[in-house]
């Protein structure tokens, strides 16, 4: 996987076919789990860092790194690659379906005792864009591999762009 995510970085910053790259500080991390219960943190205290170039047609591919406490409270760590689509509301909001590939390490319970694991999924994702800086990310986590419980997860985001 990180040779993967190696090989798509040297790509990312060597193509020629890209209109402007940019950065968005990631922060914050909020969850609601249903169907559970289990008392589980949902204040994730997370920072992260994604990377994106977007081209002339309005898709935005980009690597990125998040790094949060998990619903377990145990620090995880989150490397990525991202494809979304910009579609503009109007001038002032942007609607961003995404979809990643994020290879993590994270907390996980076994036999009554939490103990770390990593592995790779697949996360689909919802972006707003406020005033073209500010940003909402919102996931739905199903249960399962990511998750205990089918789970809601936001963040926020600001954006610097480079031309």
């Amino acid at each position: 996987m990180k040779n993967i995510i190696s090989t798509f970085i040297i790509y990312f910053f060597s193509s020629s076919c890209l209109a402007s790259t940019f950065i968005e500080i990631k922060f914050g991390g909020w969850s609601h789990h249903f169907n559970t219960k289990d008392e589980f943190n949902e204040v994730h205290e997370g920072i992260g860092l994604e990377v994106y170039s977007l081209d002339t047609n309005n898709n935005q591919v980009g690597v990125g790194y998040w790094r949060m406490k998990d619903s377990l409270n145990v620090s995880s760590d989150y490397f990525g690659l991202n494809y979304r689509y910009k579609i503009r509301i109007n001038n002032n909001i942007e609607i961003l379906p995404s979809v990643g590939l994020s290879y993590f390490e994270k907390g996980k319970k076994e036999n009554g005792s939490i103990t770390k694991h990593s592995g790779s999924s697949l996360i689909p994702s919802l972006s707003f864009n406020f005033y073209e800086k500010y940003g909402l990310d919102l996931f739905y986590v199903p249960e399962g591999s990511l998750s205990y419980s089918d789970t809601i997860f936001f963040r926020l985001s600001y954006r610097i762009i480079f031309l």
